[in-house]
């Protein structure tokens, strides 16, 4: 049995000037970066060449520290694998990358049960921080051994925040129809349509205070209004895809003091587009 693994977070990094050469006409690279818009997608056209590019802002910009990056909502078939490179201009992140992952199986571990829309995430922490420099403003992203039109929804690139203590007791799976079914006046079922999304509860307890300034308290100065990636159980199991979310807070984040001076618990309730 593999062991667990705690809660990860990440503030996706705005995502500038996104690019594809092959991109199908109305799925636009760019549409990786539209966070809030999970249904609006990238699509090659065809399997050749599947490049996704982009940077982190313009010139003069401090490039931001790196090392976690994740494509949620793709279509990948078993063998597909993703391949991220960082470097100072876009030739060199293409020929001479200052950070190069190398291929990656997008579904590994394949999960253990699909989801009804067939779609899958890729999940990457990378071995070590790339720190803020010149050699991180441009990224690639390299799609291969795919079969047919690869699709993709959105790109999470940033620095994770992982909690320094387990979950409590009581985590929470659920998922919120965003339809409705009503029963008429005459007695005929109204059935608005909508999507259901999953949800996740859970409570982290025990943070230090340290954590929570340095990490958690950013997260919760920014609302309830932006996008944040969570994996509940980022272990590498077949499960891991049904325990990653991407949305917002449905609670406004709350660090509530612990009988300890300086420990702090934190109630997570998330809603995901994925």
């Amino acid at each position: 049995m593999t062991d667990r693994v705690k809660p990860i977070f990440v503030v996706p990094l705005p995502l500038f000037d996104i690019t594809s050469p092959n991109e199908a006409p109305g799925y636009a690279g760019a549409n990786v970066g539209r966070f809030k818009a999970a249904g609006v997608v990238y699509r090659s056209s065809g399997a050749g060449s599947v490049t996704l590019r982009g940077n982190f802002g313009g010139s003069g910009t401090v490039e931001p520290d790196i090392d976690f990056v994740a494509l949620l909502g793709t279509n990948a078939t078993a063998a597909t694998t993703a391949r991220l490179k960082l470097g100072s201009t876009p030739s060199e992140t293409t020929s001479n990358p200052a950070y190069d992952s190398l291929p990656q199986l997008i579904r590994s571990p394949a999960p253990a049960a699909e989801r009804q829309d067939g779609l899958s995430h890729w999940h990457f922490p990378l071995p070590s921080l790339q720190a803020a420099g010149p050699n991180n403003r441009f990224w690639e992203i390299a799609i291969t051994n795919h079969t047919g039109d690869f699709e993709a929804s959105m790109l999470v690139i940033g620095k994770r925040v992982q909690s320094g203590r387990f979950y409590n007791q009581g985590e929470q799976f659920g998922a919120q129809d965003l339809g409705s079914l009503e029963i008429g006046n005459w007695g005929v079922l109204e059935d608005t349509g909508g999507k259901v999304v999953p949800t996740i509860d859970f409570t982290l307890a025990w943070e230090t205070e340290a954590k929570f300034e340095t990490e958690f308290r950013p997260i919760m100065q920014r609302g309830q209004r932006e996008m944040l990636y969570c994996c509940f159980d980022p272990a590498d199991t077949a499960y891991r895809q049904a325990r990653t979310v991407f949305g917002v807070l449905r609670r406004p984040l709350v660090a509530t003091g612990a009988r300890k001076p300086g420990v702090y618990s934190q109630d997570f309730s998330i809603t995901s587009l994925i």
